[in-house]
C-alpha cells in the first residue's frame, strides 16, 4: 500500500457526541437546561452560587478556566495583611456548595481566588481604591463599589469581607465575635492561628477551612 493510500485510510478524530467533554468522556454532574425552581425564601444566594457553578460546569467543557494566580513572593505580613488557602462552603437552607479559596490580604487591596474541585478557576475577585471587581471562568466582568457590594451580587449576601480579616489576623483570636451582624464561631485553631471558622447569619452558613496562613 502506498503512502497515499495509507493516508486515504488513516481514521479521521471522532467528533464528540453531544454531553461529552473535550475528550469525548461523559461530563459528570452536568446541569440540566431546566433546573428545578428554588423554594421560596432562598434568596439571591443559592441563584447567585448555581449561575457560578454553571459557569465552571460550561467551562469544563469548553476546557477553559481562569489561569491560577501567579506566585509571588510571599510579603512581610503585619496585623492587616495575611495570605491563606483553603477550602470556602456556604449553605442556605439545604443547598450547599463548596469551593477552593485562595485569598491575598492587605490594607490596601485584596485578592481572592476561587476554584472548583479539580483545582479549575471559577472566579477572581480583586479589591482596591478603585473598587471591586469579580472576573468569572467565561471572562464575564461584575464590578461594585465595595467588597461587600460585590459580595451581595456574587454570592447575595453581604459577606463581611471588610472587617473579618483583621479579626482573622488578631492573636490570640477570641473562639465567638460578632461581625457586621454576621456570627463567627472559630471551631479549630493551629498553632495560635484559626484553621475553622464559621459565619452565620439568619438562614446562611459560611465555613472556612483554612489549610495554610501566612502572615
Amino acid at each position: 500500500m502506498n503512502a497515499k493510500a495509507q493516508r486515504t485510510n488513516a481514521p479521521h478524530p471522532r467528533t464528540p457526541a453531544p454531553g461529552q467533554g473535550c475528550a469525548g468522556a461523559p461530563l459528570r454532574g452536568r446541569v440540566s437546561p431546566h433546573p428545578p425552581s428554588p423554594a421560596p425564601g432562598r434568596g439571591r444566594l443559592v441563584c447567585s452560587l448555581r449561575s457560578i457553578v454553571t459557569t465552571a460546569v460550561l467551562a469544563l467543557a469548553g476546557c477553559a478556566s481562569l489561569p491560577p494566580p501567579a506566585v509571588a513572593p510571599a510579603p512581610t505580613f503585619s496585623a492587616e495583611g495575611f495570605s491563606l488557602e483553603g477550602r470556602l462552603s456556604l449553605r442556605q437552607g439545604e443547598t450547599r456548595h463548596h469551593v477552593g479559596i485562595s485569598w491575598r490580604h492587605e490594607a490596601a487591596r485584596d485578592e481572592i481566588f476561587l476554584s472548583g474541585p479539580l483545582g479549575q478557576g471559577l472566579a477572581q475577585l480583586n479589591r482596591d481604591e478603585t473598587g471591586a471587581r469579580l472576573l468569572t471562568a467565561e471572562r464575564q466582568l461584575l464590578t461594585a463599589a465595595d467588597w461587600e457590594s460585590l459580595a451581595e451580587r456574587a454570592f447575595g449576601a453581604r459577606l463581611p469581607l471588610s472587617n473579618l480579616p483583621r479579626r482573622l489576623a488578631a492573636v490570640p483570636l477570641p473562639p465567638t465575635f460578632l461581625v457586621d451582624g454576621w456570627r463567627v464561631d472559630v471551631l479549630d485553631v493551629v498553632d495560635g492561628r484559626p484553621a475553622l471558622i464559621e459565619l452565620r447569619r439568619d438562614d446562611i452558613e459560611a465555613r472556612l477551612k483554612i489549610d495554610s496562613w501566612t502572615r
